[in-house]
């Protein structure tokens, strides 16, 4: 269950459904009293019903790309963002078969990944870099692990070697799932993955 501030003009009384006629009030702190807040109403969100069981995950983690052959990637959980990037050097661009592919160099200090990867280009996108200048970048699609849940999402190709993280998570690659971000915790996953580990050893 949401909460959320009922647009002007919309009656208390009506049927709401929160993506079509009320928006999510960030502003409010949904442990006040509703008696603070008369024009506030519950509604239920469309796509996660109040069954839905919510992943918790922290700003960061250790993720797979498992097609590119990377696995146990440290990745910042940025949902400031909304495409992933992925650190990327050497990016040459060549055709195969016709289809239009990208060949790039890739390393992680954190694993000592230290690969050349080849994939399909899926798109070609503007996408605005740190210091606010926006930049055309070569996109890929493909597979993401994240705990035992795996799905496909998009990448930009960037260098990153001056960051921190040489990979970051967008918004636009978990917003199709019942994921919460907990900004004060990481490597969420990889403790609930021990804590189940450790169970099936005790049973």
């Amino acid at each position: 269950m949401f909460f959320a501030r009922r647009e002007p003009g919309v009656p208390a009384t009506s049927s709401l459904h929160a993506h079509r006629v009320c928006r999510l009030d960030k502003g409010f702190n949904p442990v006040q009293r509703l008696a603070d807040h008369p024009d506030v109403v519950q509604c239920r969100y469309n796509r996660l019903q109040e069954t839905t069981v919510m992943i918790v995950i922290g700003w960061q983690e250790h993720i797979d790309l498992p097609l590119l052959g990377l696995t146990n990637l440290k990745a910042k959980i940025d949902t400031g963002a909304r495409t992933s990037a992925l650190h990327a050097t050497n990016i040459v661009e060549f055709e195969r078969d016709g289809v239009p592919w990208v060949r790039f160099h890739t390393k992680f200090n954190d694993d000592a990944n230290d690969v050349d990867v080849e994939c399909p280009i899926h798109d070609r996108r503007h996408i605005t870099n740190t210091s606010g200048v926006p930049e055309q970048r070569i996109i890929i699609r493909t597979k993401f692990r994240l705990g035992a849940k795996l799905w496909k999402i998009d990448l930009s190709l960037t260098e990153r070697t001056e960051m921190k993280f040489r990979m970051i998570v967008g918004r636009t690659a978990l917003r199709r799932h019942p994921i919460l971000v907990n900004p004060s915790k990481r490597n969420l996953m990889q403790v609930a993955a021990n804590s189940d580990h450790t169970q099936r050893i005790t049973k």
